[in-house]
């Protein structure tokens, strides 16, 4: 018996083929037919509508995730690079007080020894330096004043093991050494009056200026 409605003639021979020869989706709108189901067929068949939501969520999560990310290197260069900068300035100013100011007095040296440091490169290579410990003893107005310090403004480091024991021996127990102090504060001292170092600046400041640079172009490029 034929039918009197749209959903009739999708059962016809006629709708049948042609339908079959359309995308899945699309062999039950054939022709004026009605009886697809109104949950839109099988998964996968056409986007559901939270499809679109949980992508844009996603989206949003992972820009949020980056933008916290260029935040972060933001917040440690600009520290990083302000550090680099002060305490040049500060041991600049130490430094020209020591020269100007800083009395001359010679000092005992009670204990000397090598720390075995192990530094790491860029590459990742591990390399073995030695750092000096000092304990000497000095008087002054009749007070004796002990002190630790080997450097006035960068502690030494050495890379050569035979440069490290010409400084231990240069330092052994018992010995004199040139020592500088400051008369307004005694107790502060160094048997090396060393300039500071330019170049330890100048790298915190690039490191830190880079991290602010990378960080802000990423934040930009996101917001």
């Amino acid at each position: 018996m034929r039918g009197s409605g749209p959903a009739s003639s999708c059962w016809s021979p006629r709708c049948w083929r042609s339908a079959w020869r359309l995308p899945r989706a699309s062999r039950w709108r054939s022709k004026g037919c009605s009886a697809w189901p109104s949950g839109g067929g099988a998964a996968g068949d056409s986007p559901r509508p939270g499809d679109s939501l949980n992508r844009n969520a996603d989206g949003r999560t992972a820009m949020d995730i980056f933008i916290a990310i260029g935040l972060g290197l933001a917040l440690v260069g600009a520290p990083l690079a302000w550090y680099g900068v002060h305490s040049y300035r500060k041991q600049g100013e130490r430094y020209a007080g020591a020269l100007s100011g800083w009395a001359k007095t010679a000092a005992t040296v009670i204990d000397a020894r090598l720390v075995d440091r192990e530094i790491r490169d860029r590459e990742g290579d591990s390399s073995l330096c030695y750092e000096p410990r000092l304990h000497y003893r000095y008087s002054v107005a009749g007070a004796e004043l002990d002190g630790k310090n080997t450097a006035l403004c960068v502690p030494p480091l050495f890379t050569l093991f035979e440069t490290a024991q010409q400084w231990l021996l240069a330092h052994s127990p018992g010995r004199e050494i040139d020592l500088w102090y400051d008369p307004a504060h005694p107790e502060d001292s160094t048997p090396l009056l060393d300039k500071p170092s330019l170049f330890r600046a100048m790298a915190m400041l690039a490191v830190g200026t880079g991290f602010m640079a990378f960080g802000g172009a990423l934040m930009l490029r996101l917001i």
